[in-house]
């Protein structure tokens, strides 16, 4: 071949221009597996409330408890289902949970950017790797003190099946056994919480507006297994629907409200930041030049709006919105940087990456008086503790990373807010919180805890009421009152108030949930 006829190397030629498309797919496996092995090396890795209850959940259903039957909780069943298989491989395996949680959430990380790299093909490779670089950071970092919670697992679902709408957007055909598999990963994400429905709503009105009303693989894929979940739920989980959700109708709404006010933290003027700089762009640049930028904002604007209808401003709450804005944010760098003007090519990419110092950032310590420390004293693994508090963080994650026995079938007293509002007006409100006391009654003959801490309003606080003090709610119960009987109060520290048991309440009953 003559020489003139070789290809010559092009003076000036920045390196993110000579990477190849091959190059973008193995950046979107090999990140989220060096983030894996990173975290698993350097960082702690631990439960949050949250996920310890739920995996506790998971240890009994091993153990052949019912859930809702003998495990009571106020969350649907698919979260604790989905703990289940990586429950069971850290016990084949030898693994902490913890550990094989995390290796779970990088597979599926992983996953997920590989398949939407697919999709990418009208980014150029150098600007796609950055692209997927910034989303395994927000999908594996920015949680990192709610590793596991139900919004991390949505955020991962959700890129790639915005990606596959930007795609349809573009006009691109899809293969349909690929788009079959984004929308049962989409549908796994959205359904643990009905709150998140509005993410794929919002994406089909906008696909909608291009008038392509057909029954698109990934809509089947989602609708499929909508069905099947409501299927599983009638069939394997009917004491869900028969028995919490109308004890949750009757007395959740009452449990910690907020104000909006009180819900806006930092987090959210970072929201305010990040649409400042996305909606003049969209809005102003010729229509289409950033679709995935345009699905990520109305993925966002979903899960902002599940924030704002849940209403407890817990900052776990804000995960998917916080990284559908970021990840929007980079998207419209890539797609469209020609057309943004300077001043938001230099502060989207600081406002995109902000997020991930939170998981950094310190904390404000809890007051000495809720801390549960000290009444936990002499306490060793294996022993049974019992914790009667409206909050589950007191019991939660202490009693899974102490290793100690869990006797009570509910993870926190939530109703007793709902009974204070009532204060015997409410006959319906006051049968709940008397079956409740009831059945704790029962889990404590059963599994008699060596400590019960209850936690108490402090002095000068409001008091004794059911939620301000439920040490005196359910000693008004006589079987709880005879069951205390064989408890004497040991130490005060705080809020809280321990009683060790003296001598036992009597032989097992026959009766005892399974599970225990």
């Amino acid at each position: 071949m003559p020489s003139s006829s070789l290809p010559m190397p092009q003076a000036g030629r920045s390196w993110p221009s000579r990477i190849r498309r091959h190059d973008a797919r193995i950046a979107a496996g090999a990140i989220p597996l060096i983030l894996t092995i990173a975290l698993l090396a350097c960082a702690r890795i631990g439960f949050s409330t949250d996920v310890a209850w739920q995996f506790w959940v998971a240890h009994r259903l091993h153990d052949g408890a019912t859930l809702y039957r003998d495990i009571m909780e106020t969350n649907p069943p698919l979260w604790f289902w989905m703990a289940i298989p990586v429950d069971a491989v850290a016990d084949a395996t030898g693994l902490m949970p913890e550990t094989m949680l995390t290796i779970a959430l990088g597979a599926a990380a992983a996953l997920s950017l590989i398949v939407t790299e697919t999709l990418l093909d009208s980014v150029p490779p150098g600007r796609r790797i950055a692209l997927l670089g910034v989303a395994a950071l927000m999908m594996l970092v920015m949680p990192l003190g709610d590793t596991g919670q139900r919004e991390q697992y949505a955020l991962i679902a959700t890129l790639p099946y915005a990606a596959l709408a930007a795609a349809r957007r573009r006009g691109r055909v899809v293969d349909g056994r690929l788009a079959i598999a984004i929308g049962i990963g989409g549908a796994l994400g959205f359904a643990l919480k009905h709150y998140f429905l509005g993410v794929p709503m919002l994406l089909e009105l906008w696909l909608l507006c291009r008038a392509d009303r057909k029954l698109r693989p990934e809509l089947a894929g989602l609708l499929a297994v909508g069905a099947l979940y409501a299927a599983a739920l009638l069939i394997a989980a009917p004491d869900y629907l028969r028995h919490v959700v109308p004890d949750l109708r009757l007395a959740y709404g009452a449990a910690t409200p907020r104000t909006l006010i009180q819900m806006i933290q930092l987090t959210q003027y970072l929201w305010g930041l990040a649409l400042a700089l996305l909606l003049p762009p969209l809005l102003l640049t010729r229509r289409g030049t950033a679709p995935l930028a345009t699905a990520l904002l109305l993925a966002a604007a979903g899960f902002g709006a599940a924030w704002l209808i849940q209403h407890k401003g817990w900052p776990y709450h804000a995960i998917a919105t916080t990284g559908c804005l970021a990840l929007a944010l980079v998207a419209l760098l890539v797609e469209a940087w020609e057309a943004l003007p300077d001043p938001v090519r230099l502060v989207a990419p600081a406002i995109a990456v902000l997020p991930l110092a939170s998981p950094f950032l310190p904390s404000n310590p809890a007051p000495a008086a809720f801390d549960p420390a000290p009444v936990l004293a002499g306490l060793h693994r294996g022993d049974s503790l019992a914790v009667v508090s409206t909050e589950n963080a007191f019991a939660w994650p202490v009693v899974w990373d102490r290793g100690f026995r869990y006797p009570s079938r509910y993870n926190a007293y939530w109703m007793l807010w709902a009974i204070d509002r009532a204060a015997g007006r409410n006959p319906a409100v006051d049968a709940l919180g008397r079956r409740v006391v009831g059945e704790t009654v029962r889990d404590y003959l059963c599994l008699p805890p060596r400590r019960i801490v209850f936690a108490r309003p402090m002095i000068g606080a409001p008091g004794p009421n059911a939620a301000g003090d439920p040490f005196t709610y359910f000693r008004r119960d006589p079987a709880f009152a005879r069951l205390l009987g064989h408890y004497r109060m040991v130490r005060q520290s705080g809020i809280f108030e321990a009683w060790d048991r003296i001598d036992t309440p009597g032989p097992r009953p026959a009766w005892c949930r399974r599970g225990t």
